[in-house]
């Protein structure tokens, strides 16, 4: 792993804001529990290149671990508006707010997510559990009832 990271370090250092290097780069540094070189690394991205959903994500992970939620949610948000289809910037938002005790905020992501991408079936299933109810079929009609046992 130190000679990966040598080596990706050299790399950014010929392409400083390349981010398809500097990304990975930073996921090294977080391997690694060095969360202050990524949290560097990710701010400066932040600032060259804020249209990367990616980026935004990385950073927000980053910034989880340091206990910045606020921070990390805004970063989450912005990589969410860049694309809205980005999954893992709103299961990441909704896994934060879910540990952090804000469960109902945390519903809102998911739920969004699932109004958004009616056909994830993962999604619908872990927001209905979320909610504790049971999963309803996919036709959207009600569970039928249990069946009666078949006693002697």
């Amino acid at each position: 792993m130190t000679r990966a990271v040598a080596e990706m370090e050299r790399v950014a250092r010929m392409f400083p804001d390349y981010a398809d290097v500097l990304i990975p780069l930073g996921g090294f540094y977080m391997d690694q529990g060095d969360t202050n070189k990524a949290m560097a690394l990710f701010a400066k991205l932040v600032s060259t290149s804020p249209d990367n959903p990616e980026v935004r994500y990385s950073y927000g992970l980053t910034l989880v671990f340091k206990g910045k939620i606020e921070q990390a949610l805004h970063e989450f948000d912005a990589a969410i508006a860049l694309d809205p289809n980005y999954n893992s910037a709103y299961y990441a938002a909704y896994y934060c707010l879910n540990q952090s005790g804000q469960h109902d905020r945390a519903l809102g992501y998911i739920q969004r997510w699932v109004e958004s991408h009616p056909n994830d079936t993962q999604a619908q299933q872990m927001l209905e559990s979320a909610r504790g109810r049971a999963t309803r079929p996919p036709s959207g009609q009600p569970l039928p009832p249990p069946p009666q046992p078949n006693l002697p």
